[in-house]
């Protein structure tokens, strides 16, 4: 078979076509408002092109890449201009070697990571964290404890062991006795074993 200078110029489109469906590059450039970035993929820079997530429509994630991390481009029909970017890949950078480990960490140093094997949920923020609830919010657990290193503010009715109690008083608070020869205020000197205050 004769291959003609036609032939040649289609096969080397097809090779090219072909090289370029998958290809890894290094993300050099990010447009956060249009969530589109480019590649630059050994001496070649795409343009800008939209990465892969998870979830875009009324349920959305918003992750954006890094400059400097290293995607996979893939690219319908070889053509790059036409390529979107797909999740990273490690350059000996894994935050964790443990299979039961699912986990993300922040640059920050914060960390989210659970524990499939132990059920553990460990949260290591190095900021603030605010959660906003718009119904109720329910914390169950055999033992719960809360511990600050300065103080603990609750704003709002509290109810220990259930609604509906009693008013609690500390010691060394007075309470009134309105009746009998101990009329009077007077300061309370014992309380509860289940319930302490400071």
């Amino acid at each position: 078979m004769i291959f003609d200078e036609q032939d040649g110029y289609a096969l080397a489109d097809l090779t090219k076509r072909l090289s370029n469906i998958i290809r890894i590059g290094t993300i050099f450039e990010i447009n956060y408002q249009t969530a589109k970035a480019r590649v630059k993929i050994g001496e070649l820079e795409t343009d800008f092109l939209p990465w892969a997530n998870s979830n875009s429509g009324s349920n959305n994630i918003w992750n954006p890449p890094e400059i400097d991390e290293q995607v996979v481009i893939l690219s319908p029909s070889g053509d790059l201009s036409q390529a979107i970017i797909l999740p990273s890949l490690y350059k000996n950078n894994a935050s964790n070697s443990d299979q039961n480990i699912k986990s993300i960490t922040y640059q920050d140093g914060s960390k989210i990571s659970f524990n499939v094997s132990s059920g553990t949920l460990d949260l290591d923020l190095k900021g603030d964290v605010i959660i906003k609830v718009v119904g109720n919010a329910n914390i169950e657990g055999d033992n719960i404890n809360i511990t600050a290193s300065s103080n603990i503010t609750l704003d709002g009715n509290v109810d220990l062991g259930g609604s509906g109690g009693q008013p609690i008083a500390r010691i060394g608070d007075k309470v009134e006795i309105t009746g009998g020869s101990s009329a009077g205020q007077w300061p309370i000197i014992s309380g509860s074993s289940k319930v302490k205050s400071a």
